[in-house]
């Protein structure tokens, strides 16, 4: 599929820093780069893959800080009802040009499933991580 988004965009999102959970547990994971803290996390929690889904910023637009904690509380109910293990998580922008985006690692969930609910929330990519605990970008539009 050849994507219709900026390369500048998609080269931000690659950049980004994903970084799962808070406080001394949280880590931080790298677009391509195998995540050792992952690895342990999917082990421990018996998943095969997981993925890093946000609603903040639809299309690549930026939105107030509202209408992302809104549509970010919707998202969480639309995962909830499918009975995965989430965990908070947070797309930084190292370059400081994007405003942080909170959001869920959600564990042992459906390719097809991430991919449907980013899709639905309007979201430009999702990171989806499989068994190598390798995050790779994976773009929607």
């Amino acid at each position: 599929m050849t994507s219709k988004l900026p390369e500048i965009l998609v080269a931000q999102y690659r950049l980004a820093d994903y970084r799962v959970g808070s406080g001394t547990d949280a880590f931080i994971m790298h677009i391509d780069r195998y995540s050792a803290p992952m690895n342990k996390l999917m082990t421990a929690k018996q998943v095969s893959n997981a993925a890093i889904i946000t609603a903040y910023n639809p299309l690549g637009r930026r939105q107030s800080a509202q209408n992302n904690r809104e549509a970010h509380v919707t998202l969480q109910g639309a995962l909830d009802r499918r009975a995965v293990c989430l965990i908070e998580s947070t797309n930084l922008d190292p370059a400081g040009t994007w405003p942080d985006e909170t959001g869920f690692c959600v564990l042992g969930v459906r390719f097809e499933t991430v991919c449907a609910l980013g899709l639905r929330f309007r979201q430009n990519a999702i990171v989806w991580i499989h068994n190598d605990a390798v995050p790779r970008l994976h773009l929607l539009r």
